[in-house]
């Protein structure tokens, strides 16, 4: 199983929340508004917002 996780690369598995703001860079006011844009699991879009476009 680790030859299938741990890093973003074709063939890897991995699970990700794509949010509408860098987290990692946005500023303590702005961690409260962000929102989740779309979240995959193995391979497939379980959620969508619907303000977001394919």
């Amino acid at each position: 199983m680790e030859d299938r996780l741990g890093t973003i690369q074709v063939g890897k598995l991995a699970d990700i929340a794509i949010l509408n703001t860098d987290i990692l860079n946005a500023s303590a006011d702005q961690v409260p508004q962000t929102e989740s844009v779309m979240t995959i699991m193995d391979g497939k879009i379980v959620w969508q917002s619907p303000q977001s476009t394919p």
